[in-house]
């Protein structure tokens, strides 16, 4: 990455080399598979000690080309939509000297202006910018390359930390704990049901913003909450 001068916007982004490797590996992964799995009840029907060697001789002889190339295209279609989902969470972080944007796509762009931001780090696969009482004012999941992200900010007179400043801080969430007010049990709570369904992103996004408006700074490793207070 080319670092500019502090009155250009820094951008790091995924290469376009990474989008390409994506929309070909991914679909023709995926039509292979499709292929394997037309192909497998005849693989199978070649083993004599498998069981229902009979059913599965038949279903192999049912199997013919237009139903292998079927496979072949549902294998393709899935391998494209897997791709799709993943260029939907790679984000783009610009930075310049007065904000900092990410954007993540088909999202609207999180901005932050510098008067705000007290450091940034990454935490765990995601970066994080602190506020000026603590706070977490972003938290966004991010596989973009730490060495490029870190020279960014650096570039333009940010605060970088090679570890989270507040680490010590955290406290496991406990429901019912007498440190914390109805209010932040009830979120975290909303929390925990989310993380144990799979985890909606927009929904944990919306439920830590929540979280962050009433003081609370959260944060999650292995499904468990781990949570802090801010200093204001």
């Amino acid at each position: 990455m080319t670092i500019n001068s502090p009155a250009t916007p820094s951008v790091v982004r995924h290469s376009v080399w990474t989008h390409i490797l994506l929309w070909t590996t991914l679909p023709v992964l995926g039509g292979g598979v499709g292929f394997l799995a037309a192909k497998l009840p005849g693989w199978i029907a070649g083993l004599a000690w498998f069981p229902n060697q009979a059913k599965i001789a038949e279903l192999s002889e049912v199997i013919g080309t237009k139903t292998t190339v079927g496979a072949i295209v549902v294998g393709i279609a899935a391998g494209a939509v897997l791709a799709l989902i993943a260029c939907g969470e790679f984000i783009t972080i610009t930075v310049a000297d007065d904000r900092v944007a990410i954007i993540r796509s088909g999202e609207k762009p999180l901005e932050v202006d510098r008067r705000d931001i007290a450091g940034v780090f990454t935490d765990n696969g995601n970066l994080v910018v602190l506020g000026r009482d603590g706070s977490e004012l972003v938290r966004e999941a991010s596989d973009l390359d730490g060495e490029r992200t870190e020279a960014a900010f650096r570039s333009h007179g940010y605060t970088w930390h090679e570890h989270d400043p507040h680490a010590h801080e955290f406290t496991r969430w406990v429901d019912g704990a007498t440190a914390l007010s109805p209010d932040a049990h009830a979120l975290m709570r909303a929390r925990k049901e989310s993380l144990e369904d799979g985890g909606d992103a927009d929904d944990l996004r919306a439920l830590r913003r929540e979280l962050t408006a009433i003081g609370v700074v959260v944060k999650d490793e292995r499904k468990r909450q781990y949570w802090r207070t801010t200093s204001a």
